[in-house]
C-alpha cells in the first residue's frame, strides 16, 4: 500500500512539472523536495512569477509555519516576506519560531472583523476548524477528541492594512 502511494505521488508530481512547461522542468524537479505545501502551490506560485525574488504573499492556515506551508520555500529560499494567519493555538508557539521573519496573526480571517467565531482543535491539528464549517471538513467527523474555544476575527482587508501589506501581492 505505501509504494502504491508512492507511487502515485510520484507520478502527480511528475504530471503536475510536465503542466508547467518545458521551460520548467529543470528548476521545478530542483525544487519539488524543498516544496512543504500540499498541492505544490508555493511551486505554482514561482514558475508563474518567473521565480521572482521578494515578494509578498498571505497565508491562511499557516499551521506550525512549515507543515503544509504555501510560503515556506517563498520566504527561505526566494526571499519573500508576508502574513501568516493561523487561529489553532496548538500551533502558536511554533509558528512564531519557525517563522521569525513574517507577520503573525492568531485571528481567524473572515468577512468581518472583532467577531468571535467557536474553534474546534482536533486531535489532527491541521484538520482544525470553525464550527460552522465543521461537518464540511473532510475526515473531521472520526475525531472524538476535540478542543473548542473563542477565535476573533479579522477581515483580510483590516489585515492587509494592520500590516501594511503592499498593493501587488
Amino acid at each position: 500500500r505505501l509504494q502504491d502511494i508512492a507511487l502515485d505521488t510520484s507520478r502527480s508530481d511528475l504530471e503536475f512539472i510536465q503542466a508547467m512547461g518545458q521551460n520548467n522542468y529543470e528548476p521545478l524537479f530542483t525544487l519539488l523536495s524543498e516544496s512543504k505545501s500540499q498541492l505544490h502551490q508555493d511551486l505554482l506560485v514561482l514558475a508563474s512569477t518567473n521565480y521572482k525574488q521578494g515578494g509578498y504573499f498571505v497565508e491562511f492556515g499557516a499551521t506550525n509555519g512549515v507543515l503544509l506551508s504555501n510560503s515556506f520555500l517563498l520566504e527561505r529560499k526566494y526571499g519573500w516576506t508576508g502574513i501568516l494567519a493561523e487561529p489553532g493555538r496548538v500551533w502558536t508557539a511554533e509558528l512564531l519560531s519557525n517563522r521569525p521573519n513574517s507577520k503573525i496573526s492568531t485571528h481567524c480571517v473572515w468577512e468581518r472583523s472583532n467577531q468571535i467565531l467557536s474553534f474546534n482543535e482536533t486531535q489532527d491539528p491541521e484538520k482544525s476548524t470553525i464550527s460552522i464549517f465543521r461537518n464540511k471538513k473532510i475526515g473531521y467527523s472520526r475525531f472524538r477528541k476535540v478542543n473548542h474555544y473563542e477565535v476573533k476575527t479579522v477581515s483580510l482587508m483590516d489585515l492587509l492594512i494592520e500590516n501594511n501589506a503592499p498593493e501587488y501581492i
